[in-house]
């Protein structure tokens, strides 16, 4: 099994007790695109040692969260400092497969519209070129 983490990617900063526990969880960020992804562990297994969709759901909502964050914000720490919050509003998941232990995950992300209150993405989530979730999100911009 390939655990290895792609070139480009990098730990993706968190003060989040949760992220902290189901990640980490890596990004990478280019002009044209979006990719989070994660290395499948003993504690994402449920029976039959398959990724549960929880943790699939998790990196749904990060990672496009993470995307349309970044895309307002360009540091992130801009967004603590002026304490601006996203929060989802609606997140549907589309469970096609899914994943064993051991594995690299990647979740695509595109950013479908950014306004100045609400924000709208997809992604898709693979291993290899397996789709395991298709997703569409949703948030709100709002102050702390």
């Amino acid at each position: 099994m390939d655990t290895k983490i792609p070139e480009g990617f990098v730990q993706m900063p968190t003060v989040s007790p949760y992220f902290k526990h189901v990640g980490p969880f890596y990004f990478r960020k280019t002009p044209e695109s979006y990719s989070m992804g994660m290395v499948t562990d003993a504690k994402h297994i449920r029976g039959g040692n398959f990724v549960a969709g929880g943790v699939l759901f998790t990196l749904s909502d990060v990672a496009q969260g993470h995307a349309v964050a970044t895309a307002l914000w360009p540091e992130v720490e801009d967004l603590r400092r002026n304490q601006i919050r996203l929060v989802t509003v609606s997140l549907n998941n589309d469970c096609v497969s899914s994943a064993p232990i051991n594995v690299w995950i990647q979740a695509d992300v595109e950013i479908t519209k950014v306004g100045t209150n609400v924000c709208f993405s997809r992604a898709v989530i693979k291993y290899n070129e397996k789709v395991l979730i298709t997703s569409t999100a949703t948030y709100v911009v709002r102050p702390e």
